[in-house]
């Protein structure tokens, strides 16, 4: 196999600094995947060098920097091993710094990989390699992993990747029916060169191929999964049975661990199809559940993966969240925050096959994958999400937002339903210079308590920062006859039903954003109570008006959005949110009444642009259709237009388009 190219790292600009020369998309222009600037926010400590804020949102306080440099392992070398057996018994008498190494094109078969605690510091990192990386062809640290390496050239409906020659130079193992590939309880583990993937038999039953489920505390910390391919099974679809399901839910759950980087990996076939019992969402990496209080839980790192995943790429909440603390506490009075804390993720691409869509003129509910978001939070705590491409996402068994933060107390069944995430919150997340292309809905804002679930009382979300992004570039709306609804943005917001508290979304800044295709551009669903937003600055974006423009949905007669039936264009806005700005925004395609009647105005509105059309001259250098053949440059506002140096900044209304290529250069592979 010919080695890989060396390439030279390509500059991460700050969102606003034009490059000298803005790099295009896929690979990088010597043919090699993308070297990730993993580190470039964390110290060799673990600290956060990156910017503290972003608008009102916080950004991480923790980094795992996971540099083959900080995870030192100067113990013995064991090994090679061709047989599992002989692998773990050597891990169980190991001692902390040693090193196993597996012989390259191993197939150490069915079974588990149990990494034990062994309360080691970060000085002694354990290390299980294969001695394929020795290989000159094999990916360097900071370069992704594809199936080139396991000995695949190419996997049909996705994009190529570099593969001259392909090479076995992995080990793999393969998870039994309901049991995992790699069980991780312990600490300062890092393993590289694997082939992570199942049984093939059909109807067997994998919840996660690696799980980190440890009954009690400690929990698993200090753990990188380090240019792995994690591969669920290719299915047929339709499925006609349970038996002949080959559904896989999940490469990673992550369980309440710790300092936890999954970087430079494919993740190729995770779906999981309706015939699966339990049904559930299929996602590459799922967290943010489980009920031991005050574990230090999060420090997350995924960064430089290709991700498939039919429902979410990463979902953090979903299920069960510890108890209140300290005890007396009440939701958002005095308690501790208790969820997912300090998560970074960054240049990854979320990516679902079309082979798995089976829609008609009407969604494809029996036997196909069920598709959900691009990635969703329901819970975290000082998150970023920064240069993401997400391509391909339908209408299925939801609609499907690229992007979606829904804070929510979870509910178990029975009636009344028992709340069973009270600790569950949005705070301080960023979402900033991501691309979707083929996506059917853009970014969804929910805030609300569960239906059925008078006690679920919701904590809401608080201090939120969306910018920079590109959404809606070739709106994914199939050939379904009864869909009618790709909302470029959705805002949801409802108190919860026994008025004990208020499903809050406050602190919200939506700016330099370009949507650029939707049915309806804005979608504003509740709300029951004025408080329950404020602080809301949404400027200098640039929104199709789509086919029917903004629209409000009343949650109840005597909400304050009763404006709805007044002829405002957002109430919710208006009557309902205390304290906001939404100016220097631009609309195009205006096609209902004189232009920009019932927007907001002065003050909170001034310096809104609207146009019929693209206007004249055009706002962009070559919007087309809307759909620019995955070539955001089309978007740049024109120079001789008047949307150029609009903005309330002085910059140009939209998105930063050179930063945003910039960020995603390479990540599309």
């Amino acid at each position: 196999m010919k080695p890989l190219i060396t390439m030279l790292m390509i500059p991460i600009l700050a969102l606003g600094q034009t490059p000298s020369a803005p790099v295009g998309l896929g690979v990088t222009t010597n043919g090699t995947p993308k070297l990730s600037a993993g580190n470039q926010y964390c110290s060799p400590s673990g600290t956060w060098i990156g910017a503290a804020t972003d608008g009102p949102a916080k950004l991480p306080k923790r980094c795992v920097n996971s540099a083959l440099q900080n995870t030192p392992s100067p113990g013995a070398t064991h090994g090679p091993f061709t047989t599992l057996g002989a692998l773990q018994s050597a891990i169980n008498a190991g001692a902390c710094g040693d090193i196993y190494t597996i012989t390259a094109g191993t197939d150490l078969g069915t079974g588990t990989i149990t990494l034990p605690r062994k309360n080691c510091d970060d000085q002694h990192w354990n290390l299980i390699e294969s001695t394929g990386i020795t290989n000159p062809s094999f990916p360097a640290a900071g370069v992704r992993m594809t199936p080139c390496f396991g000995g695949v050239a190419s996997l049909p409906g996705r994009p190529s990747y570099p593969c001259s020659v392909p090479a076995n130079l992995l080990f793999r193992i393969a998870a039994a029916t309901t049991s995992n590939a790699i069980k991780v309880l312990g600490d300062h583990w890092r393993v590289i060169g694997a082939l992570v993937t199942r049984v093939p038999t059909p109807g067997a039953q994998i919840f996660q191929l690696v799980d980190f489920t440890v009954a009690g505390v400690p929990q698993a910390d200090h753990i990188i999964l380090d240019r792995i391919w994690y591969a669920g099974i290719p299915g047929t679809f339709p499925v006609a049975s349970a038996a002949t399901d080959t559904s896989t839910t999940r490469a990673i759950y992550l369980g309440q661990s710790n300092t936890v980087a999954m970087v430079d990996s494919y993740f190729s076939d995770f779906y999981t199809a309706s015939q699966r019992s339990p049904s559930t969402d299929a996602q590459c990496v799922a967290g943010g559940f489980g009920g031991l209080a005050n574990t230090g839980w999060g420090n997350y790192k995924f960064v430089n993966n290709h991700c498939e995943a039919s429902s979410e790429g990463i979902l953090m909440g979903g299920g069960n969240g510890p108890p209140l603390t300290p005890a007396g506490c009440t939701i958002l009075v005095n308690c501790n925050d208790d969820t997912p804390s300090d998560i970074e993720v960054r240049q990854n691409y979320f990516f679902k096959p079309l082979q798995w869509n089976g829609n008609t003129t009407v969604p494809a509910s029996v036997g196909w994958p069920v598709v959900k978001n691009g990635f969703e939070m329901k819970t975290a705590i000082r998150a970023l999400f920064e240069g993401n491409v997400i391509e391909n996402c339908w209408y299925n068994a939801q609609v499907c937002y690229a992007f979606s933060i829904a804070p929510v107390n979870q509910q178990s069944g029975g009636t009344p339903s028992v709340p069973t995430c009270p600790t569950c919150v949005i705070k301080d997340v960023t979402y900033r210079a991501n691309y979707s292309y083929n996506v059917a809905y853009g970014i969804g804002l929910y805030a609300f308590a569960p239906g059925g679930c008078p006690a679920c009382v919701p904590q809401g979300g608080n201090g939120v920062s969306i910018h920079d992004n590109l959404i809606g570039d070739n709106l994914n709306l199939g050939s379904l006859t009864s869909q009618n609804a790709g909302d470029q943005m959705e805002l949801y917001a409802i108190k919860d039903p026994t008025n004990q508290g208020l499903a809050q979304l406050n602190n919200v800044t939506i700016s330099h954003n370009t949507f650029v295709k939707g049915i309806r551009s804005i979608m504003e669903i509740g709300i029951d109570a004025t408080g329950q937003m404020h602080n809301w600055t949404v400027q200098n974006n640039i929104w199709s008006n789509a086919n029917f423009g903004v629209q409000s949905m009343q949650n109840s007669p005597t909400a304050c959005d009763a404006g709805i039936n007044t002829g405002k264009l957002f109430p919710i806005l208006q009557n309902c949110i205390s304290t906001w700005t939404w100016d220097h925004n631009a609309v195009f395609n205006w096609n209902q009444g004189a232009l920009g009647t019932n927007w907001p105005t002065n003050g909170t509105g001034a310096g809104n642009l609207f146009t019929v059309g693209l206007g004249s001259p055009s706002w962009f250098t070559g919007y087309g259709t809307g759909d620019s053949n995955f070539n955001p440059s089309n978007y740049l506002a024109n120079p001789s237009g008047p949307l150029h140096h609009a903005a309330s900044d002085g910059a140009d209304v939209g998105a930063d388009i050179p930063a945003l290529l910039s960020q995603i250069a390479g990540v599309r592979q």
